[in-house]
């Protein structure tokens, strides 16, 4: 049954008859994320639940949100780039997802359940970090994620995620390097497929570049230029490029 390891995705594969050893059990009542054999309702609940949402702290799977209960229950939200959990069997929506950490993209949304409910929106994609040394650009924005699909009859699919803003280019003036270009903006995520009877989820705009960063001081008189800024992210409406450096002094 899917629903035995329903608080994350990316879980191995569980054996049965480990579930319900003795140690298990125990360690199950210690452990709220885990499969609990006692706790068929509530949040968490195998039965009838909403799926636990991931939060601030987690590392790699332990981001996706939680499967919602077998027969009903919305799936629970993704953290930091995380994939939303899926909404119940018979009827529940799946889950949101965070914002990409930097420069990554954001998380898909989870998909509602079979019969109806909505799909979760993709995370927007990360913000590209800014250069930090002389002549280094800006890291690009990471892509937004994309929606869930919607449940098999009735449910709209989720939202895209909109798409990161590229980092700065660096900027020193007394640096002898040219200035580092502003990073691109990530593309908008799609949005999810629709159940039979209901929409599909809209798709989301590109995220805006990043700026260039401003020319050295000149020897001789001459500033140096400033560098280009990043291109916008491609989506419904595209994001804005980024501004171009300011040229150096003389």
């Amino acid at each position: 049954w899917w629903w035995l390891s329903q608080q994350s995705d990316n879980s191995a594969t569980t054996n049965s008859n480990a579930l319900f050893s003795p140690n298990a059990l125990i360690g199950a009542a210690a452990d709220p994320n885990s499969f609990n054999l006692f706790r068929p309702f509530g949040l968490g609940g195998w039965l009838i639940g909403d799926g636990i949402s991931a939060i601030e702290g987690c590392e790699g799977a332990a981001c996706n949100g939680g499967k919602a209960g077998l027969l009903f229950g919305n799936g629970g939200n993704g953290y930091a780039g995380g994939h939303g959990g899926a909404g119940a069997l018979y009827c529940g929506s799946g889950g949101d997802c965070g914002q990409g950490v930097a420069g990554g993209g954001g998380g898909r949304g989870g998909a509602g359940g079979f019969f109806c409910g909505a799909g979760g929106a993709g995370g927007v994609g990360g913000t590209g970090d800014n250069g930090t040394e002389p002549g280094e650009a800006g890291q690009a924005g990471g892509k937004g994620g994309v929606g869930g699909a919607g449940g098999f009859l009735f449910g709209a699919g989720g939202a895209g995620g909109q798409g990161g803003k590229g980092g700065d280019g660096f900027s020193d003036p007394l640096s002898t390097l040219p200035p580092g270009a502003g990073g691109a903006g990530g593309d908008g995520g799609s949005g999810g497929a629709g159940g039979l009877f209901a929409p599909v989820g809209a798709d989301a705009n590109g995220g805006d570049g990043g700026d260039g960063g401003d020319g050295i001081t000149g020897v001789g008189g001459v500033g140096g230029n400033g560098a280009d800024g990043g291109t916008g992210g491609q989506g419904v409406i595209g994001g804005d490029g980024g501004d171009g450096g300011l040229g150096g002094l003389g």
